[in-house]
């Protein structure tokens, strides 16, 4: 029987496939019921739940596999790329114009841009001498409120994908600095 050297044996596989296990068997039927409602069809919720759970294995580290929030972040990344995949039709000729962008915020909001505005500047308040550019923060309030994607970030703001990723660290270590420095 050959031995395995260590640094080729991939790490924590018995811990992460049974932390995935756990979440899975946690949260299947809530995010099977989420596709479905959101569809409207079992076969497109089903293909779309399988999707989701691939996403979650490969793309998770073993410590957010039950963190709901994330999860349900990557479960509406999923269902915005079937409804993109689902309105792009090949008889269609090419325009110039730019389509609406959908809606992602959450199903409760039934607010105004201005709210919108007014809630993203009282988010702000909370981190005084923070020192951002517009772009930062942009790029971080379209990413947790409304839920775009990294490469949708960087097409947008015409960055690469990794300029988007620094971005976003860069302004959660500054709020959560903030935040630090306001508590002691």
């Amino acid at each position: 029987m050959q031995h395995t050297p260590s640094s080729t044996r991939p790490e924590g596989t018995p811990t992460r496939k049974l932390a995935f296990t756990e979440a899975y068997k946690a949260h299947v039927v809530f995010f099977l019921k989420y596709f479905k409602r959101k569809t409207g069809s079992i076969e497109d919720a089903e293909d779309l739940s399988v999707q989701f759970w691939e996403s979650v294995y490969l793309k998770f580290a073993p410590h957010q596999f039950g963190h709901i929030r994330l999860l349900q972040r990557k479960a509406e990344q999923i269902f915005l790329a079937h409804l993109r995949k689902q309105s792009i039709r090949s008889f269609l000729t090419p325009t110039r114009e730019v389509p609406d962008l959908i809606d992602t915020r959450p199903d409760r909001w039934d607010g105004t841009d201005e709210d919108e505005k007014r809630i993203q500047a009282n988010f702000w308040e909370r981190f005084p001498g923070v020192d951002l550019t517009e772009a930062e923060k942009n790029v971080f309030w379209l990413k947790a409120w409304h839920g775009y994607t990294l490469s949708e970030l960087a097409e947008r703001f015409r960055v690469p994908d990794s300029t988007i990723q620094d971005w976003i660290a860069k302004v959660r270590e500054a709020c959560v600095a903030a935040a630090e420095k306001e508590q002691s």
